[in-house]
């Protein structure tokens, strides 16, 4: 039992060291089988980075009402006075947290669709360069000025701590369905679920999107009448995501590592247009 609960903590570790900045990668090297298990919280990693949002959001409340001799440390006036500065600085925030992963991602992929080679192998060359090709930077401004937009607008919406907090989960939870229907083994994503068991993996990470994007809200929204309208528009973003999963693969010939964090970093961005439309 102690073993198993050490190796949950282990994989619970890896998950955040792969996906975030934080410094808690193991010190020695884990079984293969821990990368795999380390998927089954991908949906705690995932909310971490919503949390950070919410976290960076209500900090800059308190921070410029503490300054303006407020007594309420979270009265909501001060981000009609700064709604700019509140954008950038919560927008840049989980980027910060990954480290740009899935921005650098987004970006070979695109250099990969642009070159528009006649086989995967070709293609997978492109990508694999580490020089940034015009298209794929060109990808990277465009995706981070609409983020930046649609973050601006998310703050101005009634909505905002509940898009700001499950927006990574839900870009995080579509990734997570394609990956484990990777079957390259030359890819490093796939690499990860060599003896996984893929069952617990999505079964667990459902159960919390399940809690997380329909319990949740459910419980929250009912009440005001706007269940359904949050249902409506978490259905269209599961579709345009999906769609754009969809559109990678034919692009690409396959999905890999890049190529799913370009779909992670779009679908967040089609989650809160969508919400915010």
């Amino acid at each position: 039992m102690l073993r198993w609960l050490a190796d949950q903590f282990t994989a619970l570790r890896l998950s955040l060291a792969f996906f975030t900045l934080l410094p808690v990668a193991p010190r020695k090297d884990c079984e293969q089988k821990l990368w795999g298990v380390s998927l089954s919280y991908l949906w705690f990693t995932s909310l971490l980075f919503g949390v950070v949002s919410l976290g960076v959001f209500f900090a800059m409340l308190a921070h410029f009402n503490f300054y303006a001799g407020e007594a309420n440390l979270f009265k909501i006036d001060v981000l009609y006075q700064k709604p700019l500065l509140f954008s950038l600085v919560v927008f840049l925030a989980p980027i910060f947290l990954s480290g740009g992963l899935h921005i650098d991602g987004l970006m070979d992929s695109f250099d990969g669709i642009a070159a528009s080679k006649a086989t995967k192998e070709e293609t997978l060359e492109v990508m694999k360069d580490s020089r940034v090709g015009a298209f794929g930077a060109l990808a990277a401004f465009v995706v981070l000025l609409v983020g930046f937009v649609l973050t601006y607008e998310v703050l101005q919406s009634k909505l905002t701590l509940l898009i700001l907090l499950l927006a990574p989960v839900f870009s995080r939870y579509m990734m997570l369905l394609h990956l484990v229907t990777l079957t390259n083994s030359q890819s490093s994503a796939a690499h990860m679920l060599q003896d996984a068991n893929k069952t617990v993996i999505v079964v667990l990470n459902s159960l919390a999107a399940i809690v997380l994007l329909i319990l949740v809200p459910a419980y929250l929204l009912a009440p005001v009448g706007l269940l359904a309208l949050w249902f409506t528009k978490l259905a269209i973003a599961t579709l345009l995501s999906a769609l754009t999963y969809k559109y990678l693969k034919h692009k690409l010939y396959e999905l890999n590592g890049d190529s799913l964090g370009a779909g992670l970093v779009i679908a967040e961005i089609l989650f809160c247009l969508v919400f915010v439309a």
